[in-house]
This record gives C-alpha cells, structure tokens and sequence, in this order.
C-alpha cells in the first residue's frame, strides 16, 4: 500500500508540462494545475515519483483566472485554464526559447503568437463506457483510463459539442453492458464524420444497423462508420465528408490526419505564400498528408509531393485531378529513405511539415542542398530545435519563429519558420 503524505508547497515555476513545481528536500516536486507564487496543501505518493496531487490552495496567484470548463482539473484534457493570457503567452513562447536555446539558438526573433479561438476544434476522440447504470463518454482523467464523462467541451466546434448529449443517449440504446469504444468525430464541410471503435469484434445485427442509420440520419451525419481491430465498415453515407484546402474539396476520414482547425490550414498557408517572395520554379512538399500545402503552394509552381500514408495519397490524388493543379505525387518514406541531395537539387522551396518526431535524416541532407529556401512546420519545438540546428550548420539563414497556438489550453505548442540559403 502506497504511503500518503500531506505537504505545504509553494510553487516556484510552471514545468515543461505546464504543472507548478515545487522544491522538497532538494527534489522538485510537480503539482498541476498551480501556478508561480501559490502556496498549495497537497499529498505525495511516496512511491519514487516526483509528482504530487492539488488538495487545496492555501493563497493563490495574481495570475490565476477562473477556467473556462466545469470540467477543469477533472478532465485530462487541458492543463492551462486558469493562467492570465499573458502569461499564458509567454509560457508557449519561453517553451520555443528554450528548446532553441538547448541546440545553442540565441538572440531569437519571434513573431506575435497566432491563436486558435475556442470552439474551434473540428476533431475529437471520445472515450465510451457502458456501466452497469450509466453511459460514460468524455475524456480520461489525467494519467489514468478512468472517464470524465461531460456534456459540454469549450475546445471543438459547435457542431461536434452539440452531438454530446444524444450521442451519450444513444450509447445507452446501442452498447452492450460494460463494452468500451473510442469515438472518433471530425467536423468536416458535409458534415460529421463519425466512427465508432470498439474494444471487441463487433457483429452488428439487422436491428442494430437500423439503430445506427437512424441515429445518422436525426444528427444530420455525413457518415457513420464501425471499426474494430482490423476491419471498418461504412455503415452509412449520406455525404462524403470532405474539407477545404485552399478552395479544393479533398476527402478525409475520421481516424485520419487533419489539422486540428481550419484557421491552421488558412493561416499556414498564407505564412508559406508570404515566404514565396521570389518565383519558384519548382519546389517539394515532403510529409504532405492529403495536400494542406501541396495544393496552395501549387498556385506558384509546380508541386512535387512526398507522403508515405496511400490514403491520403488517393484522396489528394482525386482533389488534383478535380482542381488540375500542377501537383505530382510520390508515395515515398521519407524517414527510412529521406530524398537525396541530388533529388533536391531541382527544387527552388521545400515544405516540411513532419509528426513530432521531426525530419533528423532528411534535415541532414537538406543541410548539403543547393535548396534556397526551406520552410519547416512542427508541432514539438525538440524536435524542430534540433532539424534546425542541422539546416543552420549546413549554412541556412533561420528566419523569424511564428508560434502557432493550436493546442488550446495545453503545454503544447506549434511552430514555423523560414531557412534561407
């Protein structure tokens, strides 16, 4: 049984992760959902961890603001909530400084942080839980599998924070007792996009289908779809669901990539239009997903476009043959068989917009390219830290940071910046 110990804390900073950390006998303790300058009662599982549970706020921060959530340290999902926009501001940006400062980055310029409003978020995975007496259906609590179930979320769009409540009612019609099922919503401009993807196989019986069809069909839904380990079925389509890039109508699917918002795709895209500030004969869209870039930047040029994932290659592939945009796809893996510097050595741009792991390997060998400009996208300032160290020692000029708050509420943060050479 773990020994429980009750403590007074004040809290000196906020984490990486966005929690208070506090100094106990030489070991910095993290206590989320506090803030700089608060003195906290808390509990302390001693079992070798350096993390402690909020009991109460003894005297509170000048910083702190009500949340905007009844859910806030409840639910898993946000950590910032309660800290003052400026504040809030500095911490993403001082998240950028420091990963940057690591791989030896100094004197930084950084431009004003792009926002995402609430109520923007047009993709949700939900968790589902039918209890012996009830639904649960929300997010897990923080470091846990336990659901917080909810009936309202200030992060995704109306349309999706409509769907709660009968989605939560009709879980209640549709599982069998205690089945589990992630649910995947994505907002698209047919509609949603909803899949429902259970633990267990799943054979759906005649009755079952009607149940689904019907459900569809009164919550208006593009489509409504049932997975379960290897196999997915389409249970209903009324409309395909598809989203805008720059004026292309391009397929997508719930358990897919997609930006979180639309505001992203727009506000990137004119990042990389701006960039463009002399003609470009030609230039590369490395990890293009279903064309979020290829297919504006292909109003300047002739787009070569890189994606390892076939589905996304087949649906931008239908939204060139649609737009007739000059764009030429390459299903190719860019981490084990990065392009070449001699690949590159046509290109005037590159675009790389790589999973948070970053582009390591093909960094290195733009780092030797002829390429003059190299524009990168990253959701985890480490690992863009480190690929622009690579470009800056291969003699690239790093052009102004442009932080990118996609992820309301929460420690992350994303990025952009231009590499001349």
């Amino acid at each position: 049984m773990k020994n429980r110990v009750e403590k007074i804390l004040t809290i000196e900073s906020l984490g990486h992760h966005g929690d208070g950390v506090a100094r106990l006998d030489q070991k910095m303790i993290a206590v989320p959902y506090t803030l700089p300058g608060e003195e906290v009662r808390v509990e302390i599982v001693d079992h070798g961890q350096t993390r402690a549970n909020l009991l109460d706020i003894i005297k509170a921060s000048p910083l702190r603001i009500p949340p905007s959530c009844p859910y806030f340290t409840v639910c898993g999902g946000c950590s910032l909530q309660h800290l003052d926009r400026e504040s809030y501001r500095d911490f993403k940006a001082n998240k950028i400084i420091g990963a940057l400062n690591q791989q030896g980055f100094q004197n930084i310029t950084m431009n004003s942080i792009v926002y995402i409003p609430p109520n923007s978020r047009r993709r949700v995975s939900l968790k589902a839980h039918k209890t012996k007496s009830t639904v649960l259906l929300g997010y897990y609590k923080r470091e846990s599998h336990d659901i917080v179930s909810i009936d309202c979320c200030p992060l995704v769009t109306p349309s999706i924070e409509t769907l709660i409540t009968p989605l939560k009612s009709f879980c209640q019609k549709f599982f069998y007792k205690q089945e589990k099922a992630e649910i995947l919503i994505t907002d698209t401009q047919s509609g949603l996009d909803l899949i429902f993807k259970f633990k267990a196989p799943r054979e759906l019986e005649l009755h079952e289908r009607e149940m689904l069809v019907e459900f569809a069909r009164s919550q208006n839904l593009a489509r409504l779809s049932i997975k379960s380990e290897d196999t997915q079925e389409t249970v209903v389509c009324f409309r395909q669901p598809q989203v805008s890039f720059d004026q292309v109508m391009v397929d997508v699917e719930a358990d897919s990539f997609l930006q979180v918002s639309e505001l992203i795709d727009e506000t990137l895209a004119k990042i990389i239009q701006a960039e463009i500030k002399s003609p470009c004969k030609r230039a590369a869209d490395l990890f293009c997903g279903r064309g979020t870039l290829s297919l504006p930047l292909a109003r300047f040029c002739p787009v070569d476009a890189y994606e390892m994932d076939p589905k996304a290659l087949i649906a931008l592939r239908k939204a060139i043959q649609a737009s007739k945009r000059p764009i030429h796809i390459f299903e190719r893996n860019l981490f084990t068989n990065p392009l070449k510097e001699k690949e590159l050595s046509g290109y005037d741009c590159v675009v790389l917009d790589p999973p948070r792991v970053g582009a390591f390997s093909q960094c290195k060998v733009l780092a030797k390219s002829n390429v003059p400009l190299v524009i990168m996208i990253s959701c985890n300032p480490a690992s863009f830290a480190r690929d622009a160290r690579e470009l800056v020692l291969g003699g690239y000029q790093m052009g102004p940071i442009t932080p990118l708050d996609q992820f309301l509420w929460s420690s992350h943060i994303e990025l952009t910046a231009s590499f001349r050479k």
